[in-house]
């Protein structure tokens, strides 16, 4: 969802300052990328049962894991704030 409303919120600042839809998606592209690739990393080790194992392991070590790996899967706070 934040994602969603993020590439809304960006679209209309791109809009209202005439920018280029392929500038537009250069933008996005460049916000999303990085969080999209960690969550699917995580989606692909959660789909084999071995990951499964290792990461219930490790966040049952570190429960505070589970907070720093969803903030790895979202939108920097950096592009949010970007004008």
């Amino acid at each position: 969802m934040a994602m969603a409303l993020h590439s809304a919120a960006l679209a209309v600042r791109c809009y209202l300052n005439g920018v280029a839809p392929a500038e537009y998606h250069r933008l996005l592209r460049r916000d999303a990328a990085r969080p999209i690739r960690r969550a699917l990393a995580l989606y692909r080790i959660g789909r084999w049962a071995p990951g499964q194992a290792l990461l219930a392991q490790a966040l049952r070590m570190s429960p505070r894991l589970l907070g720093r790996i969803a903030a790895a899967t979202r939108i920097a706070e950096a592009a949010w704030l970007r004008e």
